[in-house]
């Protein structure tokens, strides 16, 4: 087996390792364990899922750092609401966005340009029961370096150094590819009473099947990328003007491998600001501290999956220790505002929409 694709195995080997769960070969879309921070990217019912007129928000994720950087996820999107729908629904959701996943050090870099809509309608009168649906179409930009690797033929057998001037001997196919995904949501929304909120999700990403190699040969080039399926669960439990706590479940598959995260923040108002530890776990994979600060319309939180994966499989054995530099590092911030001017016929929703 040539250098090139040993390579690319462990690329691959080392995606499947960070869903905890799989081992196989197939290929993955990028995820965050921030997910009730970026409820818009795992599900496009959650598009438009607050109560302001706009929100702005980003996130970066930097995975197994003692390795070379091999993993860096960036997202940055745009949310709008529209308000006083002729159609009876309580709001109209948008959003335009962006996600660049790196992999290898910019061996494999794919970016998605996105775009998606979402509808909310109550189920009652008193606005306790919410549901919304959402759809959003990514065009998702392939890009393969082959630059990254090293070959065989670029080691000298005599002196046995490398020589990366060398010609790799190494012939690829394809390099960029262009597709276009469809992805939906749904979620629904209940106002148990002004102390507790509590909602279900869950999403379709990719319904439509796309190339998920770069290669040509007939045997693995029409190999279809897997479509993957998300589910969760958050609430959100006042226990005091200064205290509440935030549930939340996570469950996500893509072909065979999945992931379920589970944890809690904890909501703390000392005073003007609020500041809520977290405490997550992705099963069979890592212990996820967090936490996040909120301050006038203003919201970021910082994370860290210290990873206990015993790497078998991988070339080096042993604990991929999260503290070792084998986790991943995460950050997200947002923004929401209201620049509509406020009037006497604009509705109120009573219930906190998260």
């Amino acid at each position: 087996m040539s250098s090139s694709i040993r390579n690319f195995l462990n690329l691959v080997l080392a995606g499947a390792l960070a869903t905890g769960t799989s081992f196989s070969t197939y290929a993955q879309d990028f995820t965050f364990s921030q997910t009730s921070q970026l409820r818009q990217v795992t599900n496009p019912a959650r598009i438009g899922s607050f109560r302001e007129d706009y929100r702005v928000s980003g996130g970066y994720r930097n995975q197994w750092y003692a390795a070379g950087n091999p993993y860096q996820v960036l997202n940055l999107n745009a949310e709008l609401n529209f308000l006083n729908q002729p159609l009876g629904l309580d709001k109209l959701g948008t959003l335009i966005g962006v996600v660049q996943d790196n992999v290898g050090g910019g061996a494999v870099k794919t970016t998605y340009l996105s775009a998606g809509i979402s509808a909310f309608k109550s189920l009652d009168a008193t606005k306790r029961h919410q549901v919304s649906f959402g759809v959003l179409g990514s065009l998702q930009m392939r890009e393969l370096n082959p630059g990254s690797f090293t070959y065989n033929n670029q080691f000298d057998p005599v002196s046995r150094v490398f020589d990366g001037s060398l010609s790799s001997g190494e012939v690829f196919g394809s390099k960029r590819q262009t597709f276009f995904q469809v992805s939906v949501g749904a979620a629904y929304f209940f106002h148990v009473s002004e102390l507790m909120d509590l909602q279900v999700n869950g999403s379709f990403i990719g319904l439509n099947s796309i190339q998920e190699t770069f290669s040509t040969l007939p045997d693995i080039g029409n190999s279809a990328q897997k479509r993957r399926f998300t589910l969760g669960f958050e609430g959100r439990r006042i226990l005091n003007e200064r205290l509440s706590i935030e549930p939340s479940v996570y469950y996500n598959r893509q072909g065979p491998a999945q992931e379920i995260v589970a944890g809690s923040w904890v909501e703390l108002k000392p005073g003007k600001f609020r500041i809520s530890p977290g405490l997550f776990y992705r099963i069979n994979d890592a212990i996820i501290p967090a936490v996040r600060v909120e301050m006038n319309n203003w919201v970021a939180a910082l994370s860290y999956d210290i990873t206990h994966t015993t790497a078998t499989e991988a070339a080096n054995n042993g604990k991929l220790v999260g503290l070792g530099g084998f986790g991943a590092l995460e950050f997200t911030i947002s923004h929401k505002g209201i620049f509509r001017k406020k009037t006497g016929t604009r509705l109120a929703i009573p219930c906190r929409t998260f």
